[in-house]
This record gives C-alpha cells, structure tokens and sequence, in this order.
C-alpha cells in the first residue's frame, strides 16, 4: 500500500525540492499524485479526486491552505502541514493535522511523519474481507467499527446515525451510546445498507427507521428530538426515500 498524496505549496522550487525528498526517503510509502500551488486549484481536485494525504504550506498564492477545509464536500485525508510560520500550530492542531513541520525540512522529520501517517493509514483501513471475517457469518447484520482501542460490532438497527468531522466518524447509538472512528464517513457509508440508511448531507447519514418528521428548512427530526440537517442537493433524494412508501 502506497498513500495518495496531493503536495500543495505555492512555492515552485520549495515544491519541487520536497517531492524530491518524498521520492529519495519515502517512495515505499507514498504515491504523488498530484502537485498544486494555490487554495483555488487544491478545492477542484480535492472535491473530485481521493487523496489519504495532503502536505500543505499554510500561506499560498491566494489565502491561507485553512480556507481549503471550507470548500470541501468532505475531508477524508489526513493532513501535514509544512509551512514556515508557527504561530499556526495551534489552529493546524485543532483541525486535526497528524504533523505540523517546520521549514526549512529536516529530511529525519518528514520521514517520521509519513512513517506515522502510514501507519495510522493501515490501522484504519479496513478491507471489506476482513470486515466480513470480523463480522462472521451470522452477524451479517453488523457493522464493524474501529475505535482507538477497539473493534465493535454495532447491529445496523441499534444506530441512530453517524456523523463526520475533521476526518473522524462519530456514531449516535439507539443506548445514547457513541462511538468515534477514524474511519471517514465515506467508508462506512459503503458498508451501511442503503435500503436502512440515507447520506442527508456531506457530514451525516441517518437511519431512516429514527426519522419522525421532516422540516421545511430542510431538517430531519429523529424520534429522539435530535436534529439532522439535509443539504439543499440531497432534499429531492431524501424526500423520495423517506415517503416512498407513503
């Protein structure tokens, strides 16, 4: 397995001489994918390409790469930022980066970070056959579940709903329970089935089964009060799946 990664980083010799170093110490673990230099061009690809990783300078060309997460449909990579400015830390912390480096790059460094970022990668990523294995074949009515310490088996009917944020996946359970991923949303949705669960908006999906009402706004309202929103696109989908029957 080899990460996907985007390079962002306005700087075209600063650009170029870290692909250098990806290629030289760390070609086992990562595949470039693809290189851009401004927040404008980073959206259009992120928004129609997966990628497991982005390294990213903080200032570009255009803003500053934090403007980048706002004009996502979702964030399901993990990120490093590289930049020469730290009094950004704090803020690249609370969005979740795995690794805040500094400029000039130590060639040690960066190696630890993709090292880390490698194997944070193959913790989380769960193919569907072992998926299956862990399930068993009389649990096929399960979803698998891995939280920091642990793999939960939560029967599809016990889960109110999930929700993403900063690449992490919480799950609401019917008990009043939850349980947190760093599995993406995107993952699970695959294996959740569509005939019980509904994608209403880029950060939730919802078991229809929990649905009360739905609110002219454009807010679902479970049975337990708790307040879903559906995006404006997924309406028409939602409406349809809700009251098909009806």
């Amino acid at each position: 397995m080899k990460l996907k990664t985007l390079i962002i980083e306005d700087e075209a010799i600063l650009r170029k001489s870290l692909i250098q170093k990806l290629n030289s110490f760390c070609a086992d673990k990562v595949e470039i994918v693809h290189e851009v230099g401004n927040v404008h061009d980073a959206v259009l690809y992120l928004n129609s390409h997966e990628v497991d990783l982005a390294l990213m300078d903080i200032r570009l060309s255009d803003g500053v790469s934090f403007d980048i997460f706002q004009q996502l449909r979702e964030i399901n990579f993990k990120i490093i930022f590289i930049t020469a400015y730290d009094e950004f830390a704090i803020r690249a912390i609370k969005l979740g980066a795995l690794d805040y480096l500094l400029k000039p790059i130590k060639v040690s460094e960066l190696k630890e970070s993709i090292t880390r970022v490698y194997q944070n990668q193959l913790e989380t990523n769960l193919t569907e056959k072992q998926l299956n294995y862990l399930r068993g074949e009389n649990k096929s009515d399960y979803i698998v579940i891995k939280s920091s310490s642990e793999y939960q088996l939560v029967r599809f009917q016990d889960v109110l709903y999930a929700n993403s944020e900063k690449g992490y996946t919480t799950f609401y359970l019917k008990d009043g329970s939850k349980t947190i991923s760093s599995t993406n949303l995107g993952e699970y949705e695959k294996l959740l089935p569509e005939a019980l669960f509904i994608r209403t908006h880029q950060s939730y999906i919802v078991n229809k089964d929990f649905i009360c009402k739905y609110l002219k706004e454009g807010v679902l309202v479970l049975k337990n009060d708790k307040q879903i929103p559906v995006s404006f696109r997924k309406r028409e989908e939602v409406l349809k799946r809700i009251f098909k029957e009806t």
